[in-house]
């Protein structure tokens, strides 16, 4: 899950046919949100709303800018991973140690799985 750390992000609405969760990582495809395709590829948007029965009900997300820093929990163990490294996240906004991905990492509390990361995608 994505959380805002800092930066501000008015809301805006859009059609969803997905079950969400506050936080998760979207892209817009014709028309409506639908989750991150791979890590690689970054969100241009991030849901603010639990929904788990949307059947194209509007939603509110926030949209993603490269001044709003994102805090966020690491899905394994990332001992090789520094600040400035561009890492991949998981379709819930977690930090994958795969390298080359679209988040940057600015700051890292600890190496270890579930440990608090804060990133931004510039």
């Amino acid at each position: 899950m994505l959380t805002i750390h800092t930066g501000s992000a008015g809301w805006e609405y859009y059609p969803s046919d997905i079950a969400l969760t506050i936080g998760k990582p979207l892209n817009l495809t014709e028309g409506k949100l639908a989750a991150i395709s791979d890590g690689a590829t970054a969100p241009e948007y991030v849901s603010m709303c639990d929904n788990a029965a949307p059947g194209g009900a509007v939603v509110p997300v926030i949209k993603v800018t490269p001044d709003i820093v994102f805090e966020t929990t690491t899905s394994v163990a990332i001992p090789n991973v520094k600040i400035g490294d561009k890492v991949e996240i998981t379709t819930d906004g977690k930090i994958t140690a795969t390298e080359g991905g679209c988040a940057e990492v600015i700051y890292i509390e600890d190496t270890t799985a579930g440990s608090t990361v804060r990133i931004r995608f510039a």
